[in-house]
């Protein structure tokens, strides 16, 4: 099956709904247990900045969530590639070839999975992007630049 266009949005579903207010639940399990336990000690100021804290990390992380969504995470086209509304598409006749790679990982810090273009000009452009996004990037790109190599390694900066 072949598209003529590759889009890919942030999603603000039910689902992700669900995960803020999970996410709002679990985070603040401190925050719970100390409202909890001022309730049952009798310290009600402590217990009003407890649920004020929470109400203020809820809507804060609600806001967040729902700010960044529909905003476009990729677009594949045969003319080329983007990664944000306001960016013009890189044409693929400047793409030499297209690497993936991580960046991070270790105890504290997160691994990142990016996407470089390395162009005809000898210049790298390099995108953060999600898991998710990164192994549909490696199954769409060959179908619509198929003359552009894929590469998995890390590009030289």
């Amino acid at each position: 099956m072949k598209m003529d266009r590759f889009i890919e949005r942030q999603s603000w579903s039910r689902f992700d709904k669900l995960w803020a207010l999970g996410g709002v639940l679990f985070y603040g399990a401190p925050c719970w247990a100390l409202l909890l336990g001022s309730l049952i000690d009798g310290s009600l100021w402590v217990a009003a900045a407890c649920a004020g804290a929470l109400a203020i990390f809820g809507v804060f992380n609600w806001r967040m969530r729902a700010r960044t969504a529909g905003a476009l995470l990729a677009e594949v086209t045969p003319l080329g590639i983007r990664f944000q509304d306001d960016q013009q598409p890189i044409a693929w006749a400047d793409v030499i070839r297209v690497d993936f790679y991580e960046t991070g990982g270790g105890t504290y810090s997160p691994t990142y999975d990016h996407i470089a273009l390395q162009l005809r000009n000898g210049s790298t452009v390099t995108h953060t992007v999600q898991g998710i996004l990164r192994s549909q990037l490696e199954v769409v790109v060959p179908q619509f630049a198929p003359q552009v190599p894929l590469g998995h390694e890390r590009p030289a900066p």
